[in-house]
């Protein structure tokens, strides 16, 4: 028994003592498509006769049963019309005796002739056709009839072009044989080891693709596992069934386990698909995540709009030539008050709508509870969409069907309703889909299709409601580091405070402004002042410039930097001026005065005043625990703490540039001590609350503690204690 694929070639030669080319031509066609050579049950109903002239009538095709037929170079596949078209060109150049046709037979070894094949066995034909005889007619088909599937291929021995076939000495050694040992290995078929070998480096693939086919084959036709793994061992594929399952196609020298063919192939996965593959569709619902009634905008100003002079009313005129004659100009006054109003409008319209996303999305009703709200919407909104998805993978395979069917619809409905015959093979396939569709999971066309309508429907809303949370949270963000607001796990990146990122953007739209403001930080002791002007670059393309001026608490400038003075990037500038001056959590102000207060105060730049602590001021002093008052600390409040008892020593409690917590340590002579570190109040820990315990024992911080809020009152204090030589032991 021959092993790989088998090539056979032979004349149908006509001459007056035998049958003419006519009779030659459609003997040879007419048993090509036999029907008894042509059974396939479960693919294409039977008829009856193929030889005689067909009319195509509505739906009463007349066809043989389960035979798939292709042409080349020919309109029809039907035997006496492809005749016909032959014998033309016969004619046409003469050539009407001799040769008629050449009948090639390519058949695929036993082990490698199930059914899943044979489409692909049809496709290997059209190749062989198309390279070795792309000007020559034919009709071919795969006849099912015995244990090796095969195809009958006719040729015309004329071509289209008038030159009949040339066969030199060793034609099928040296052209055939490596031809079609070639489309063989493309196609994943054993190349037949008498031939030249082919090398095919996407056999591995090919054999993927093969077995994903048999397997959704088998899954069709089988009502439980068992009948599964039966129908797959009857069309020649090793079965190894356990934990996995293992398939090895013919010639494969390792097995494939089907959970590495996808999601929809491993063991669990198919028997639930043999199981339910006749259910209705099951499509999750999309929820709505996003805020659907944005309110309105609250101010919508009317643009100016330049008119004519011939359009203008005497009052107008008069009032136009008189702002003219003082040298002003009215139109451009009015554009000029637009742009504000326009400005106005939008700054109110934007806090109406924060206001509605803190309604909707926070549960706290703060700005960072709302953004925390839209981060969890959108992954909500997130997650549906990836069920919907999940949902289109697991119905994967009917939808290739109909997918399939929707390339070849129109063809098939102008051969059955239109009478077009070249497309008789494209309706036949059609409706060999449509069988496929109904029989094996229960599903008509209309069906599927609207299942794929509602996914794609679905999933255009999900991703409209990801779209949309994601613009309102950057506008949420926009408006919140535009006022100073302190955000979670914000990374305080300068060029995002400044708005460079925006406007960059607006200046590729042609949109630019100027503007000025202050930025400050608790953790660093400057203030930093922006300012932003466009300007045009070397290409004269319209840019954003800014400014940044460094100042110290009382108004010095300290440094400077210019996007239009450096060479390098700015960006990089930027982050080193933040690392330089330890410029963290930053807030924006509108003046310098408001951005000073907000600066972290250096404790060793106070001076203490003359003036003495007043006694009876005693009940606005607030009395806590240490750890109370260390903890008391905020981004614009720095407590000072002394002991109720001792008046040697006292605290002072600030962030440092770490978001920790820092305790400075100093005596009644403003000499510092020492300085520890503690975690923020946020993250607390025993570490923390032990370093408080040991710098109450060693300078004597009881349990009860003032806390004042400058270092002159409370060294004030201290100084009246002392006077009233009140004796505190040290603990």
């Amino acid at each position: 028994m021959d092993v790989g694929i088998v090539c056979k070639v032979w004349n149908i030669s006509s001459s007056t003592k035998k049958k003419s080319s006519v009779n030659q031509l459609r003997d040879s066609l007419g048993y090509i498509l036999n029907a008894e050579k042509t059974d396939c049950t479960g693919y294409m109903d039977p008829i009856n006769q193929l030889t005689r002239e067909c009319k195509y009538i509505e739906n009463d095709i007349k066809t043989f049963s389960g035979a798939y037929v292709g042409g080349h170079n020919v309109s029809s596949t039907n035997v006496n019309d492809a005749v016909s078209e032959m014998m033309d060109i016969k004619k046409l150049y003469g050539k009407d005796d001799g040769r008629s046709a050449l009948h090639m037979m390519i058949s695929l070894p036993q082990d490698e002739s199930g059914l899943y094949n044979a489409e692909k066995l049809m496709q290997l034909c059209s190749s062989v056709l198309k390279e070795l005889f792309p000007n020559n007619q034919a009709i071919f088909a795969i006849h099912t009839n015995t244990d090796n599937l095969h195809a009958h291929l006719i040729i015309n021995s004329v071509g289209l072009n008038g030159r009949k076939i040339h066969q030199p000495k060793d034609y099928m050694i040296n052209v055939v044989h490596p031809c079609v040992n070639k489309y063989a290995a493309s196609y994943g078929f054993t190349q037949n080891p008498k031939w030249k070998m082919v090398d095919d480096k996407r056999s591995f693939k090919k054999n993927k693709m093969t077995l994903r086919k048999a397997i959704d084959f088998a899954i069709e036709n089988s009502s439980s596992y068992e009948d599964f793994v039966e129908y797959l061992e009857e069309n020649n594929i090793k079965v190894r069934t356990g934990k996995h399952i293992s398939l090895v196609l013919p010639g494969m020298k390792k097995a494939i386990r089907t959970h590495n063919l996808g999601v929809n192939y491993t063991r669990d996965a198919i028997i639930e698909r043999i199981q339910t593959r006749k259910d209705s569709f099951v499509l999750p619902d999309v929820n709505n995540h996003s805020m659907n009634d944005k309110p309105e905008d609250v101010i919508t100003p009317s643009t100016f709009k330049l008119q004519k002079y011939k359009e203008l009313s005497d009052q107008q005129k008069k009032q136009v030539i008189k702002l003219l004659r003082l040298g002003r100009n009215p139109w451009r006054e009015n554009r000029l008050m637009n742009w504000q109003l326009n400005k106005i409008a939008d700054d109110i319209n934007v806090e109406s709508r924060v206001q509605s996303y803190i309604n909707y999305y926070s549960s706290d009703g703060s700005v960072q509870g709302a953004l925390k709200g839209m981060l969890e919407a959108k992954k909500s909104a997130s997650y549906d969409k990836t069920l919907i998805r999940y949902a289109k993978q697991k119905y994967k395979p009917i939808l290739d069907i109909y997918k399939e069917m929707k390339q070849i619809e129109r063809k098939s409905f102008l051969y059955e309703h239109c009478g077009f015959v070249q497309y008789r093979p494209f309706y036949e396939k059609y409706r060999v889909l449509t069988r496929r569709l109904k029989e094996g999971y229960g599903k008509e066309v209309f069906e599927v299709d609207s299942f794929l309508n509602e996914c794609d429907e679905r999933l255009l809303y999900s991703k409209a409601q990801i779209s949309e949370i994601s613009e309102e949270y950057r506008e949420l963000y926009k408006y919140a580091k535009k006022r100073g607001l302190t955000l979670n796990n914000d990374k305080s990146d300068l060029l995002d405070i400044i708005g460079f990122y925006d406007d960059k953007k607006n200046a590729r739209t042609g949109f630019s402004s100027a503007d000025a403001f202050f930025l400050s930080s608790s953790s660093s002791d400057v203030v930093l002042r922006v300012i932003k002007y466009p300007t045009m670059d070397e290409q004269g393309h319209l840019v954003e410039s800014y400014k940044l001026t460094v100042f110290d608490r009382s108004g010095e400038v300290i440094s400077s930097v210019s996007s239009t003075d450096i060479e390098g990037d700015f960006k990089r500038e930027l982050e080193e001026l933040q690392k330089k001056y330890g410029v963290s959590d930053v807030k924006r102000f509108d003046n310098f005065i408001l951005a000073r207060e907000n600066c972290k105060m250096k404790v060793s730049s106070v001076k203490v005043s003359d003036s003495s602590f007043n006694n009876n001021d005693l009940d606005n002093v607030n009395t806590y625990t240490f750890p109370q008052a260390v903890n008391h600390v905020g981004e614009t409040f720095s407590p000072v703490i002394v002991s109720a008892v001792n008046p040697f020593y006292f605290a002072v409690s600030s962030i440092d540039t770490d978001n920790r917590i820092k305790v400075v340590v100093y005596d009644d002579n403003l000499t510092s001590l020492e300085v520890f570190s503690l975690p923020s109040v946020k993250k607390k820990n025993s570490l923390g609350y032990k370093m408080l315990s040991e710098a109450m024992n060693k300078y004597g911080f009881t349990e009860e503690v003032l806390e004042f809020n400058s270092i002159s009152d409370a060294k004030s204090y201290c100084e009246d204690k002392k006077k009233d030589n009140v004796k505190v032991k040290n603990l």
